[in-house]
């Protein structure tokens, strides 16, 4: 029997509805349906916390949420290869597959196996300080360095492998995947890059140089950022949603992850024609 859990941001408002409907579709198609703890009781769905010995079992997951409930999951799942299909919940949704209209035939597309998978590139990121990886995380979207206060400068300097780029003061950088092409790193003014390509961009956020474009670098190459000084209190961020402090002398070390993304897709659409739709909704 085909195995699958749902996965919702329980602060939607619609939330309970849809992960019910889904879960009723799953259910009739034959598929086990789990769903985490807080959730699962209330939609008749089996408890699931992440436990290795279950995870592995699973076929696949439902996410009901916005881009933020996917990224979340993304990085949860990682490690078990398993498939994601986003029901859109919030705003953008650039990542779901579902969006408006009843889900019922899109879930029993799914429970059907009609579906292609989409592979995703992440990103790994360490932290490096007094020689020593204080804190080691992987994203789907980006990893960030910014200052946090609302004044001053954070001073970073720039190497691709062991070659210096440059010093660059400003508010930060932004090292996205083709993924994260499309959220933070756009706002800072970086490229649009389809999904398929094996790359990473650094974007610089509000740079105080007179030449400071985004950098691409092939999907084998490593990023290195050294803090060289700020008065302010700086963080490094993973998928904006993941947050550790960054003082003085710290280094970020960034490379292509091991690890992938595995999005469902119901139907074929490439990069740009998802993001024409958007552009055309006004998401992006």
């Amino acid at each position: 029997m085909p195995k699958a859990v749902i996965i919702a941001h329980q602060g939607k408002e619609n939330f309970m509805e849809l992960s019910m409907t889904t879960a009723e579709v799953l259910r009739q198609e034959g598929v086990e349906v789990y769903a985490e703890e807080a959730l699962a009781d209330k939609i008749g769905a089996k408890p699931f916390g992440w436990e290795p010995e279950t995870a592995r079992q699973l076929d696949f997951a439902v996410v009901l949420g916005g881009d933020g409930t996917l990224l979340g999951a993304a990085r949860k799942a990682m490690q078990y290869r398993l498939p994601l299909m986003g029901i859109n919940l919030g705003h953008v949704g650039f990542l779901a597959e579902v969006h408006e209209g009843d889900p019922r035939e899109a879930v029993r597309q799914l429970a059907r196996g009609q579906y292609y998978v989409d592979e995703r590139t992440m990103v790994d990121a360490q932290l490096i300080r007094c020689g020593k990886v204080v804190a080691q995380m992987s994203g789907l979207n980006d990893v960030v360095i910014n200052k946090a206060g609302m004044s001053r400068l954070i001073t970073l300097d720039l190497y691709i492998g062991d070659e210096f780029l440059g010093r660059f003061p400003g508010d930060g950088i932004i090292i996205a995947t083709p993924t994260g092409s499309t959220a933070y790193s756009l706002s800072a003014g970086g490229p649009l890059i389809s999904s398929d390509l094996d790359v990473l961009v650094a974007t610089f956020i509000c740079p105080h140089v007179l030449f400071s474009r985004s950098i691409v670098v092939k999907g084998d190459g490593r990023l290195r950022v050294v803090v060289q000084g700020t008065t302010e209190q700086a963080v490094m961020t993973v998928d904006g949603q993941v947050y550790v402090p960054v003082e003085p002398g710290d280094e970020l070390r960034a490379k292509k992850s091991a690890y992938t993304t595995l999005f469902i897709r119901l139907r074929e659409r490439n990069f740009y024609g998802i993001l024409k739709e958007r552009l055309k909704e006004g998401r992006l």
